[in-house]
């Protein structure tokens, strides 16, 4: 009886509904069609289910909206439901209402269904925005890792069931913490508010996209393959490049990103193991240099095992001395004299074996050891280096930017001179170049300390380094010098860097060399200085002393090791 007497009083509150047997409406009242925005004789007669299905946004599953294919399930199996909320469009505007409804029978005989309706269209947005919010990212709009781990368990149970292969995407902005640093959060936000549109272009309905939290996305490709999956990459990473972001104040920075890739056929994986995969293939496209993709494959989890070991074991192997440090001679390529050694680093595991030294140093940067591996190095080798001729340079390379603070200190402690040592920075040192990065490189050559750009010609943007800071010396990468003799190409650019060494008046030393063909055409080209197997391995301390001795080329090699 309140029900009823709400309805006299209230148009816009609650309504009955009654249907027969087969679906249709019968007893239309006046609420009800007002509330369905129907006349009296349009819903007598008419199946309630596509009287709704009418007024109902566009399909998403099966041809119904699946709350709409939940009520039909119910009344065609003649169940108890409660507060089903179907949602239509009346004059252009949406309404939600909240079914509920009983079978009726008589004598077992199934009459029909007998209900209320109820405008819940205020309570239904008020909860859709919190449901959003909770599930959505709010600078960009995108679904959230709360959303992202809910959704993933409901598909895998999906693909399990239907056989589907998919790939899932861990995708990381190359250069975003630069953007944070050099032009304030407020720059950052609008770059990932840019980059998850175009981002979003990119895709199409086989893809969701969600932000995982900071610079991170995480791409789901439903019936992916390799190959589909490996051109989604392609494209994310083109669609940076090609491009250029503006953000606050017309500033344009550059922006990369690197991916890592698991396919799965089915869903027999876990999130978390598919997260883990994911994450790991990311971690070897990051290394290489990013704004690239690896896919996950399982050597990936041994190694990543293996790293968090190497970890743990530094610190113990700085501190009894298992780092170990040998010397690598450079020559003048004309004269044949000894120019000086560079530094390199060699760590023999127990377990694991020797650890390359790029290896070496990565690991140091994880476990945040690296300053410390810098200056221990820098320190011993600058020791013994003061025994040798004052006329040899000694050159370090080891993450130089991670300790260059301490620099003076060692220098005073040790003795050294300024003017022996030659540091070699790669480009990752500019990767945002700023005053505070040409200050610092300044500062150390008015001490009278040699700058080397290392590896030039193998990033993108040395010729740009040149130009802003005058290095005193080039090093041609070892990838040229090997390719040089069967590459036309690579023998243009050597060819070229010397050249412009030369106009610079700047030396080159060419690495990598390791036959005697090498090292003639090098020379014939005006090359200055030379490193390689060819004249000698990297030495341990003693054998570098008594290679001081000797006059010349040592006796070359011909083979590497």
């Amino acid at each position: 009886m309140q029900l009823l007497l709400r309805n006299a009083d209230n148009e816009a509150g609650d309504w009955l509904w009654d249907i027969s047997a087969d679906g249709t409406l019968q007893n239309v009242s006046t609420v009800l069609a007002n509330a369905l925005g129907r006349s009296i004789p349009a819903l007598e007669g008419r199946s309630l289910v596509e009287v709704l299905a009418e007024i109902n946004p566009p399909a998403k599953e099966n041809g119904r909206n699946t709350d709409l294919l939940r009520l039909e399930q119910c009344l065609g199996n003649r169940i108890f439901f409660r507060d089903i909320v179907v949602g239509g469009f009346l004059d252009s505007r949406q309404h939600f209402w909240s079914l509920s409804g009983r079978p009726i029978f008589q004598n077992r005989i199934f009459m029909g269904y007998r209900g209320v309706g109820t405008d819940v269209t205020q309570t239904h947005r008020a909860r859709e925005s919190a449901s959003f919010r909770a599930r959505h990212d709010i600078l960009t709009g995108l679904p959230n890792r709360a959303a992202f781990m809910d959704d993933m368990e409901t598909y895998l149970i999906d693909a399990e069931r239907e056989g589907e292969a998919f790939a899932l995407f861990n995708l990381d902005l190359d250069g975003f913490k630069q953007v944070n640093d050099r032009y304030g959060h407020q720059y950052g936000d609008e770059m990932l508010r840019k980059v998850s549109v175009l981002f979003s272009r990119s895709l199409t309905e086989r893809h969701r996209l969600y932000r995982f939290g900071g610079d991170e996305f995480m791409l789901l490709e439903r019936h992916a393959t390799v190959t589909s999956a490996a051109g989604t990459a392609n494209a994310l990473i083109s669609a940076l490049v090609e491009t250029p972001i503006q953000l606050l104040d017309r500033v344009t920075a550059p922006i990369g990103v690197s991916a890592g890739i698991v396919i799965a056929s089915g869903g027999t994986e876990r999130v978390e193991s598919l997260l883990e995969a994911s994450d790991l293939a990311l971690y070897e496209s990051k290394h290489v240099g990013g704004h690239t993709y690896h896919f996950y494959d399982a050597q990936l989890r041994t190694l990543a095992k293996r790293n968090r070991g190497l970890i743990r074991a530094l610190p113990h192997a700085l501190e009894s001395g298992q780092i170990k440090i040998v010397y690598q001679p450079f020559f003048n390529a004309q004269s044949q004299k000894l120019c000086g050694f560079e530094v390199l680093v060699r760590w023999t595991h127990p377990e694991y074996g020797r650890i390359p030294a790029d290896r070496l140093i990565r690991l140091a940067e994880e476990a945040g050891s690296i300053q410390e591996l810098g200056s221990y190095v820098t320190e011993q080798a600058c020791l013994l280096a003061r025994e040798w001729p004052s006329d040899l340079l000694l050159s370090v390379n080891v993450s130089v930017e991670a300790f260059l603070p301490d620099l003076t200190r060692i220098l005073q402690d040790t003795g050294f001179p300024a003017s022996r040592l030659q540091i070699e920075v790669t480009e990752s040192i500019f990767m945002e170049p700023d005053a505070s990065t040409f200050t610092l490189l300044h500062s150390l050559r008015s001490q009278g300390i040699i700058i080397a750009l290392d590896d030039f010609g193998k990033g993108f943007s040395s010729l740009g380094y040149l130009r802003f800071f005058p290095f005193s010396k080039i090093k041609l990468d070892a990838l040229f010098v090997r390719d040089m003799l069967r590459e036309p190409r690579a023998a243009s650019i050597v060819r070229a860097v010397i050249e412009l060494a030369i106009d610079l008046g700047v030396a080159v030393t060419a690495e990598g060399v390791e036959t005697q063909e090498q090292l003639s055409y090098l020379t014939s080209l005006g090359c200055t200085e030379i490193q390689g197997y060819l004249l000698s391995h990297p030495l341990p301390p003693l054998d570098a002393m008594a290679l001081l001795t000797r006059d010349g080329f040592p006796e070359a090699r011909t083979t590497a090791s």
